[in-house]
């Protein structure tokens, strides 16, 4: 895939260096977010395992993580991933009334869609500011 600046025609491999296998380590991590988060989101409350840190903040650092994880894998589908992580934890918050002692809760959905946009945000501010073509 190439980018244009200019009259120049940079490739995108070189405008942003990162050789294939950290490319594919990072998204086998991102995707292995995926069934944790439905994990940490579905199972019962007496199998939950907590932090001490409020529920909110938890929401929050999780999709927040993920989203970096899949926006540094995928880095040209930034929209798409943060609208992704977005239902998705809409629709685990909406499965998670179904599980025994749990409790949908319209705050989570929104701390963890604001987590998701933070960390696909947080990684284009820093794409854009460090990750430039080298100048000739």
């Amino acid at each position: 895939m190439a980018a244009t600046t200019g009259n120049r025609h940079i490739s995108y491999d070189r405008q942003y260096p990162m050789n294939a296998l950290n490319r594919r380590i990072l998204a086998a991590s991102a995707w292995f977010c995926v069934p944790i988060l439905a994990y940490l989101s579905l199972v019962p409350d007496e199998f939950q395992t907590r932090t001490s840190a409020p529920g909110y903040v938890e929401h929050f650092v999780a999709y927040c993580g993920a989203a970096v994880l899949f926006a540094l894998s995928y880095r040209q589908k930034r929209m798409q991933i943060a609208s992704s992580l977005v239902a998705y934890g809409v629709a685990l918050e909406v499965l998670q009334s179904l599980s025994p002692g749990r409790e949908s809760r319209v705050f989570d959905a929104c701390v963890s869609g604001a987590g998701a946009i933070f960390g696909v945000a947080a990684v284009a501010l820093v794409a854009g500011r460090y990750w430039q073509p080298a100048s000739r």
